[in-house]
């Protein structure tokens, strides 16, 4: 079989969408080997050591893949996101992946031009596709609702960790971050409305008005722009400034010792597509506290503390329930690896090649 993946757009760290790509490709050249991979568009930024050939060196303001696909004959063309065209008459399998549609939904959080996007070139993509791929059964009900396509086209396939072994080793502390284990919250997301930290940081000054005595820090690991809401809030509470930390980017054996070693992860973005940073806390065996709302619970299932992210005392309690009942916490670490275990790359592999069959 012939697969041609749609290339994604150029990053300096890699961020969700394109990690997704890295761990459904390595996964399907491992498992099924005898298949021809190729990536449409520029790959070496993304650092694979793969089977997979290049068809043009630059996908940049590409979408009608007719003459792509005239010259390569693939049997699938699959991208992970971009937005693209392929003529009813060629005969290869047309399928998208879309993560969220929350540009669309909530334009308050979102730059104009992308809702605009997504109602226009995703939506006719999905319109033409074979497939779509959604992350979650919540972004599958999004799409259904808000574009009338048929909700048989559309399959839920879960990513899983990237890498996979990700969380087998213990990591390396940063250097430069004065923390011990077990005495900080650590949050894991780029500063967008969507994600609440400001929402986060008002409720552990919250907490810690009640609990002057505490020594627990709050750190955040992710990009800091966009960060003003977030310091809006802190400059409400300077008591607790030097409690609150920003790591920036970390690398990935930094990302797993902060996530090994913290004595919570809370997540309580108001909406997510699938909602990573979940997966990963429960993956390094911590107790979770997210959001009651869209894609948390799939991915937390019966193994993390919910909370209403709209609602601060909501969250405070989380927090003093997760902190202070030690045998709970416990209760919620021994599960976290087993609610893990049921997001794979390799069972995402698996699904998609099923697909991928349908010709």
């Amino acid at each position: 079989m012939k697969i041609g993946f749609f290339s994604q757009y150029a990053e300096k760290h890699l961020t969700g969408m394109n990690k997704v790509f890295l761990g459904c490709t390595e996964s399907l050249c491992s498992l099924y080997p005898d298949n021809d991979y190729y990536l449409i568009g520029e790959s070496e930024w993304l650092g694979i050591d793969l089977p997979v050939k290049q068809v043009i060196v630059n996908s940049a303001g590409i979408t009608n893949l007719n003459w792509i696909q005239n010259e390569n004959s693939f049997d699938v063309i699959h991208s992970h996101y971009r937005a693209f065209h392929c003529a009813q008459k060629y005969k290869c399998r047309k399928i998208i992946t879309v993560h969220d549609i929350m540009p669309y939904t909530y334009p308050q959080w979102f730059s104009g031009s992308v809702a605009e996007w997504i109602a226009g070139p995703l939506a006719d993509c999905m319109k033409e596709s074979d497939t779509i791929i959604a992350r979650s059964y919540y972004t599958k009900s999004e799409i259904v609702r808000c574009f009338d396509i048929d909700e048989k086209k559309i399959k839920v396939i879960y990513p899983g960790i990237y890498p996979e072994d990700k969380f087998v080793a213990e990591g390396k502390k940063p250097e430069s971050i004065n923390i011990n284990r077990n005495n900080y919250l650590f949050a894991v997301s780029a500063m967008q409305t969507n994600k609440n930290q400001d929402g986060l940081v008002k409720a552990f000054c919250a907490f810690m008005e009640r609990h002057t005595d505490m020594e627990i820090k709050l750190v955040f690991a992710g990009p800091r722009r966009n960060a003003t809401a977030v310091e809006k809030e802190i400059s409400r509470y300077p008591r607790w400034r030097d409690r609150i930390i920003f790591t920036g980017y970390v690398t990935d054996d930094e990302l797993v010792w902060l996530y090994k070693n913290a004595l919570v992860i809370p997540y309580v973005s108001f909406a997510e597509g699938f909602g990573l940073p979940v997966l990963e806390g429960l993956k390094a065996g911590r107790a979770v506290i997210t959001s009651d709302t869209a894609s948390m619970p799939e991915v937390g299932g019966s193994a993390v503390e919910y909370c209403n992210p709209f609602d601060t005392e909501s969250i405070v309690l989380a927090l003093e329930k997760v902190i202070f009942d030690s045998e709970y916490r416990k209760h919620l670490e021994n599960g976290a690896n087993t609610q893990a275990a049921k997001f794979s790359y390799s069972r995402m592999a698996k699904e998609l090649m099923m697909e991928y069959r349908e010709i």
